[in-house]
Parts: C-alpha cells; structure tokens; sequence
C-alpha cells in the first residue's frame, strides 16, 4: 500500500547479527520500524541503520536499502478522472484532466485520457488535437488511432477517418469495432 516501506539489506547483516547477538533480525527490524514509523524515509532509515549498528560489531559491514512506496499523482488524476465520468460529471473530468496537463503537458497518459473526455462531450477537434500529440509518443495503442478515426468521421473527414482506423487495424487486424468504423468510412467516401 502507499505510504508503506521495503527494507532490503544484504545477507552479511543477518549473518554478523547472528555472531554477535541471537535475537531475530526481523523482530529488531519489526521494533525499530515501528519507533521511526512517523519519520521521513531519510530519518527513518538513518534510525535503522543506527539500532541496527548497535546489534553489530564495527568491523562487519552490510548494506541496507529503505523504498517507501508513493501514489502517482498521474494515475491517481486518472482514477479520480474515470470516477466522474462514470458519474457523467464529463466537465469535471476534463478539468480536472486539464490541471494535470497544465504541470506536465507532455504526459501521454493523462493526453489519452483527456482526449477520450473530450470525445465524450463531442468536442472532436480538441479529440484530435490531444490524440495527434499522443500518437507522436505511443504508435502502439490501437484504441488512440480508432478514437482519433472516430472522431475525424463525426467531424465529416472521411479520408483521415480512413488513415486512423487503418492504423488501428494495422496493430490489431481482428479489432471488430475499428472494421466496423471503416467500413462506415468506406461508404462515405
């Protein structure tokens, strides 16, 4: 869970640790973790590392890593996003959407995530415009192609509708939904 802490160390702490002392090194990992619980990873690790030195003579090294686990603020935005769409708040979706793009306007998942909002409210030239800037990051995700597609034929322009869904099909020849579109596509043209 986030907020949570990965203690890595190497095989000579336990095996000085048992030398010197024959408590568990976990039971001294599981005390002194919870002493430094409320402190930074910094503080917290630095308090490890010091209870822990103390179990262990000086001449006998080891190496220790802290990893505390943080929710992306990325992926986060993009739950939260999904959540008010589902509740058809598409308005805020976008906004929301939109503040995060403001701090990285180059984040391709919150670009492709962004575009289908606006698909959502039938603002397909903003569609196109996030998905274009997608494409140039990610060639691979057929769905971008179908919605760009898709939105290139509510729009009434059949020939890039035509070049957007071929591209979706050209990375998933059996994708039903993209041979439906082009096919639609097709009797427009």
């Amino acid at each position: 869970a986030y907020g949570d802490r990965i203690i890595l160390y190497s095989s000579e702490l336990k095996k000085s640790l048992e030398q010197k002392e024959p408590a568990s090194l976990l039971d001294l990992i599981k005390s002194t973790s919870q002493k430094y619980k409320s402190n930074e990873v910094s503080d917290f690790t630095n308090g490890l590392y010091d209870e822990i030195k103390n179990y262990v003579s000086e001449d006998n090294e080891f190496t220790m890593i802290v990893i505390e686990l943080e929710e992306d603020k990325t992926l986060s935005t993009i739950r939260e996003s999904k959540h008010l769409s589902k509740e058809h708040k598409f308005n805020e979706a976008i906004e929301l959407l939109e503040d995060s793009l403001s701090d990285d306007s180059d984040n391709k998942l919150i670009l492709y995530n962004l575009a289908k909002s606006y698909f959502k409210v039938s603002n397909f030239h903003k569609t196109i415009e996030l998905l274009e800037k997608y494409i140039d990051q990610d060639m691979y995700n057929k769905y971008a192609f179908y919605i760009c597609g898709a939105a290139f034929y509510q729009l009434k322009d059949y020939s890039n509708a035509q070049f957007y869904l071929e591209q979706s099909l050209r990375l998933d020849i059996s994708f039903i939904n993209a041979i439906f579109a082009l096919g639609m596509t097709f009797k427009k043209l």
